[in-house]
C-alpha cells in the first residue's frame, strides 16, 4: 500500500495536512500551499512606491471624516474591518489613499509565517528515534514523548474501544503503539490553518460581509468608473506584494542552498506557480523527505532520506 506523508515544522509544533501518497502529491499543484507559508512580500517601502497612483476618478465627497485631522481619521480607520475598509475607500481619493494603505498593512503580517522555521516531509513508516541530521529540535521531540508517557494509565478516548466503532483511530493511541515523529506530530501538532495566507484571509473576510454581492459583482451596485477602481483595489494586494518583477528565491538555511523561481519554470505569479506546471514548492518537498522506508509510490531511490 506504501506509506503516507506529512509536511511538518517541528520548530513550532504545527503539520500541514496529510498529502498522502508522495508520488501523487508531488505531481499536483499541492505544494504550493506550502509556499504560501514561507514567501515574506517586498517591504513597506517597496510596496508604497510601486503602488499604482490614487485614480482621479473619483467624486467630490461630503463624508464628515474628511473634516478630521489625518491623525484622528488615521485612528478610526485602524478600527474598522476590511469590507468595512474596502466600501469607505470608494468614497473619496484622500480616503482611497488611506484605506489602501491599511487594507495593505492588515495583509502584509500574513506574509512568510512560516519563513526561516524548519520544515521536513516525514513518512509514516519512519523509525522511532530516526531523525535528519544537522537539526536543533530535539529537545522539543523530547517533550512530546514526556507528554506521551503521561497520558499512559489515564482514562481517555485513547484507551477506550469506542472510537473504533465508526473508523476513527485515536492519534494518541497510534502514538503510543508507534512512537515515531510522524504520529507524533500526528497526535500534538496543531494543523497550520489554511485560511491564513494573504488571498485566503481576504476572500474569506469579502465573502463573509454584508458586502459580499459588492465584492464579487460591483458593476450591479457602482457606477462604471467606480467599478473599475473597486475591481483594482480588490486585486492588487498579491500583484504589489508578490510581483513578477522581482527574482524570488528559496534557501535553504541549513544546508545553505538556494534555487531561483525562474529557474524552475515561468515567472507568471510572483513565488508561485498557480494554474500548473512545477514550482518552488515541488522543489521544496522533493528535497525534504525523510523515512526509514523507501516506499515512495515513484520509481526514484534515495528520496526518502533527503537530497
Amino acid at each position: 500500500m506504501g506509506q503516507y506523508w506529512h509536511v511538518i515544522c517541528p520548530e513550532v509544533q504545527r503539520t500541514y495536512e496529510s498529502m498522502g501518497k508522495l508520488g501523487e502529491y508531488l505531481f499536483s499543484r499541492d505544494p504550493e500551499e506550502i509556499v504560501a507559508q514561507l514567501v515574506i512580500a517586498q517591504p513597506n517601502s517597496w510596496v508604497r512606491a510601486n503602488l499604482s497612483p490614487v485614480p482621479l476618478s473619483f467624486h467630490v465627497s461630503a463624508s464628515p471624516l474628511l473634516n478630521l485631522p489625518t491623525e484622528l481619521l488615521d485612528e478610526v480607520i485602524v478600527y474598522l474591518p476590511l469590507p468595512q475598509l474596502f466600501v469607505l475607500a470608494l468614497c473619496s481619493q484622500r480616503l482611497y489613499y488611506t484605506c489602501r494603505s491599511r487594507i495593505m498593512s492588515v495583509l502584509r503580517p500574513r506574509c512568510g509565517q512560516l519563513a526561516g522555521t524548519s520544515l521536513i516531509c516525514i513518512g509514516e513508516y519512519i523509525d522511532a528515534g530516526d531523525y535528519p541530521p544537522r537539526i536543533d529540535w530535539i529537545p522539543k521531540i523530547e517533550e512530546l514523548e514526556k507528554q506521551l508517557a503521561s497520558t499512559l494509565g489515564n482514562e481517555s478516548r485513547a484507551d477506550s474501544e469506542d472510537g473504533d466503532d465508526f473508523g476513527y483511530t485515536d492519534p494518541l493511541r497510534t502514538a503510543k503503539a508507534n512512537p515515531n515523529l510522524f504520529h507524533l506530530a500526528d497526535a500534538f501538532y496543531e494543523m497550520v490553518p489554511q485560511d491564513s495566507d494573504v488571498s485566503r484571509t481576504l476572500t474569506k473576510a469579502l465573502v463573509n460581509s454584508p458586502f459580499c454581492s459588492l465584492f464579487f459583482e460591483p458593476h450591479k451596485y457602482l457606477p462604471f468608473n467606480l467599478s473599475l477602481e473597486f475591481r483594482g483595489l480588490r486585486s492588487f494586494a498579491s500583484g504589489v506584494l508578490y510581483p513578477n518583477s522581482v527574482e524570488w528565491i528559496l534557501r535553504n538555511l541549513t544546508t545553505k542552498e538556494y534555487v531561483r523561481r525562474s529557474a524552475v519554470g515561468p515567472v507568471v505569479n510572483g513565488p508561485f506557480s498557480y494554474g500548473g506546471g512545477g514550482g518552488l514548492g515541488h522543489v521544496l518537498v522533493s528535497r525534504i523527505c525523510w523515512s526509514s522506508d523507501s516506499s515512495t509510490a515513484m520509481s526514484w531511490d534515495g528520496i526518502h532520506r533527503g537530497i
